[in-house]
C-alpha cells in the first residue's frame, strides 16, 4: 500500500499553556509531521473556535478542529458557520469533532443529556445541510 497508512493527531488541553504558546505548539506539531490538531470545546476551556482560527493562520498543512463541540450548548447553525469559516480561513483544513465530553458538563448548564445520540445525529444532519447549502448557494 502506497502513501501514509496511519494519521496522527494531537489534542492541546487549554490548561497546558497560554493561548499563544498553544498556537506555537500547534505550528511545531505540523513541522513534526502531525496530521491533525484538536482543541477541546468546553464551557470552562479556552474558546476552541478562537484557538483553531489562530492555528489556521499560523500553519499551512495540518488539519484543524475542535473536539467535543456539543449541540446542547451550541446551536447546530452556529457550529455550521464556525466550521465553514474555519474551512475558508484554513483553505480546506477544517475538521469537526461533534459530541459530548461528558453528560455532567451538559448538566452543569442545567440541561439534560438523555437524548444525546438522537440530538447529535440530528445536529449532524442540520450541519451537513447548511454546509451543503453554502457550497451550492
Amino acid at each position: 500500500m502506497e502513501g501514509k497508512m496511519v494519521s496522527f493527531g494531537i489534542r492541546f488541553l487549554d490548561d497546558l499553556a497560554p493561548a499563544k504558546t498553544l498556537v506555537e505548539w500547534a505550528a511545531l506539531a505540523e513541522k513534526k509531521g502531525f496530521d491533525y490538531c484538536w482543541f477541546p470545546h468546553g464551557i470552562f476551556c479556552k474558546n476552541s473556535w478562537a484557538m483553531t482560527v489562530a492555528v489556521a493562520m499560523a500553519t499551512e498543512k495540518i488539519l484543524i478542529g475542535s473536539v467535543g463541540t456539543n449541540p446542547y450548548s451550541t446551536d447546530p447553525s452556529e457550529i455550521a458557520t464556525y466550521v465553514a469559516t474555519l474551512d475558508e480561513l484554513s483553505e480546506g483544513r477544517a475538521v469537526l469533532g461533534l459530541g459530548l465530553h461528558t453528560e455532567k458538563m451538559v448538566e452543569w448548564l442545567g440541561l439534560k443529556a438523555d437524548d444525546m445520540i438522537t440530538r447529535t445525529r440530528e445536529s449532524i444532519e442540520i450541519i451537513r445541510r447548511l454546509l451543503n447549502f453554502k457550497t451550492r448557494g
